[in-house]
């Protein structure tokens, strides 16, 4: 009785511990597609499909004195850039560290967008490190949304 006992619990401790990194595979998954579905949207310039994977209450802090505080403001902003740049993610963007918690995902990385003005001006590329928090959003395919987003700018 007690060896069953015994292999009952290691069985179930082993099945959790699958379980648990299957839940944090399925997230993983899931935050890639986010950030693999936002970086084509850009570049289209699908602002529809943007806000999509924002939350409604998200706050961004793209400078030091450059903060927008709900989705609306993120689209205004895209689109007000978007109507002077076309814009793309280069493919040197890395994560540097994703945490799974539950229901938040932290996503640090590096990244590197290249900007393409349409007047004709020569292009550029801007590059940085970001942080993100995501959240569960319903509206978003994935069903993870940005929640929060600091950047830093690269030198």
């Amino acid at each position: 009785m007690g060896i069953t006992l015994f292999l009952c619990c290691i069985a179930n401790s082993l099945y959790g511990q699958e379980e648990s990194a299957s839940w944090k595979q399925e997230i993983e998954k899931a935050i890639d597609e986010t950030n693999t579905a936002v970086r084509k949207a850009f570049l289209e310039g699908d602002l529809e499909t943007i806000a999509k994977y924002h939350h409604p209450d998200v706050t961004k802090a793209l400078a030091f004195d450059n903060v927008v505080n709900n989705r609306e403001e993120v689209i205004e902003g895209l689109r007000q850039t978007m109507s002077q740049f076309d814009m793309q993610f280069m493919d040197d963007s890395t994560t540097e560290k994703m945490h799974i918690q539950k229901d938040m995902v932290l996503l640090q990385a590096k990244f590197a967008l290249k900007l393409i003005p349409k007047n004709g001006d020569p292009s550029f590329v801007y590059r940085g490190r970001t942080l993100l928090v995501y959240v569960p959003c319903p509206e978003s395919p994935t069903g993870w949304g940005t929640l929060h987003e600091m950047i830093q700018p690269g030198l």
